[in-house]
């Protein structure tokens, strides 16, 4: 396992998935990751904590629904920017993205 990433526990109440997005979260929150940086490629996810692509992938989803990243198609997931306008897909729009501040 990668140093630096805590062990899951696959018996707690919280999902696999919401744990590594937790993980994730604090970095964001330390500044390990600013706004506009890459988040760790779902390979490294993978890997250091010992989980498949959909635990992954949910984990991000997490992270998006909490206004935390923001994810490009075939690019990686990144540290969404306050207040920065982005491309909404499927409604070909500009949406405003807030964290909470």
């Amino acid at each position: 396992m990668t140093s630096g990433v805590p062990r899951l526990e696959y018996r707690a109440p919280e999902t696999l998935s919401a744990q590594v997005a937790d993980w994730l979260a604090v970095q964001i929150e330390a500044g390990a990751y600013r706004p506009g940086d890459a988040l760790p490629s779902e390979k490294w996810l993978m890997d250091a904590f010992g989980v498949s692509r959909p635990v992954v992938r949910i984990a991000a989803r997490l992270l998006r629904e909490a206004g935390l990243a923001m994810t490009v198609p075939k690019r990686g997931t990144y540290v969404a920017d306050p207040l920065r306008p982005v491309r909404a897909a499927a409604a070909d729009t500009t949406i405003w993205v807030a964290t909470g501040e």
